[in-house]
């Protein structure tokens, strides 16, 4: 049997599911339009390829204090 933790059912395409890191010692909270989003210093958050398309996230990742793995 397949280990159930790794199954997503919600969406077609697992492919949109990235691994939001943050590299740096603050803690971060985004106002999304999908409500707030809180990832704490040295902590990793599973979420969609759109949300890490938010200007605010991508300027983050640009400096290096978040990195996405997929």
């Amino acid at each position: 049997m397949k280990d159930k933790r790794d199954r997503v059912t919600w969406m077609q395409n697992k492919g949109e599911v990235v691994t939001l890191i943050n590299q740096s010692e603050r803690n971060f909270v985004f106002e999304l339009a999908t409500g707030r989003l809180r990832l704490d210093a040295g902590r990793r958050l599973r979420i969609t390829a759109g949300v890490a398309a938010h200007p605010r996230i991508q300027s983050l990742i640009d400096k290096g204090e978040l990195a996405v793995t997929r």
